[in-house]
C-alpha cells in the first residue's frame, strides 16, 4: 500500500487547510488487514462451492470497493475540535480522500504509454458519493462486516469506469518498419 500512503499524506498536505485533524500514519497496516478478511468473505460467498476459493480472483472493482470500505472504517483522518470555516475537505475528509483514492485507480488501470486519461465524473455525482461514502461510515454497516455494500460500491466503480473515464490516444503510432526486398 504504499502508493495509497503517498496519496493520502499528500491529500493531507495540499487539501486539508484545517489543524483540527489527527492523521493516523499507522492506519494502513489496519486497512490491510480489513482488506484481507473482506476479500476472504468475498471469495467465500461468490465461490463457495469451489474447494479452493481463497485462490480464486475477484474483478477490480470489487478490490477497488474493499480498498475504499477499508478507508472509510479505518479512518486515517480523525476531526478534533470546532470546524467552523472549514472547507469541504475538512469537514469530510476521509470521504473526500476515498473518492481521489476512486479517481487514482481508475486513472492507473487504464495508464498506457501514448494514451491520455481522465476521469470526469460530474460534480453532483461526485457530490452524491460523498453522501453515500458519509452514510456507509455512520450506518451500522461497517460494524457488521456485511459484504452488501461491497458489492453495491463495486458496480458503481463499474458504472463510473464505464460512464465517465475517457481515454484520448496522444501519440501516433509510427508504421512498422518495411520489409527488405527479397531478391
Amino acid at each position: 500500500m504504499p502508493y495509497i500512503e503517498q496519496l493520502c499524506d499528500g491529500f493531507r498536505q495540499k487539501r486539508l487547510t484545517s489543524d483540527h485533524h489527527t492523521y493516523k500514519e499507522d492506519v494502513f497496516p489496519v486497512v490491510d488487514g480489513y482488506y484481507n478478511m473482506m476479500i476472504g468473505k468475498l471469495k467465500q460467498e461468490i465461490y463457495f462451492n469451489h474447494p479452493n476459493a481463497t485462490d480464486c480472483l475477484l474483478d477490480r472493482h470489487k478490490i477497488t470497493a474493499v480498498h475504499i470500505l477499508g478507508i472509510l472504517i479505518n479512518q486515517p483522518f480523525l476531526k478534533e475540535g470546532n470546524m467552523n470555516g472549514d472547507t469541504y475537505f475538512d469537514i469530510l475528509p476521509n470521504e473526500h480522500f476515498c473518492l481521489l483514492l476512486l479517481q487514482a485507480i481508475l486513472l492507473e488501470w487504464h495508464k498506457d504509454p501514448g494514451v491520455e486519461v481522465s476521469v470526469g465524473l460530474p460534480l453532483k455525482y461526485k457530490d452524491c458519493l460523498l453522501l453515500l461514502f458519509r452514510q456507509y461510515r455512520r450506518s451500522r454497516s461497517p460494524q457488521t462486516d456485511d459484504v452488501a455494500f461491497a458489492y453495491a460500491l463495486a458496480n458503481i466503480v463499474y458504472l463510473i469506469e464505464s460512464h465517465f473515464v475517457t481515454i484520448t490516444q496522444t501519440v501516433v503510432a509510427a508504421p512498422p518498419p518495411a520489409l527488405p526486398a527479397v531478391s
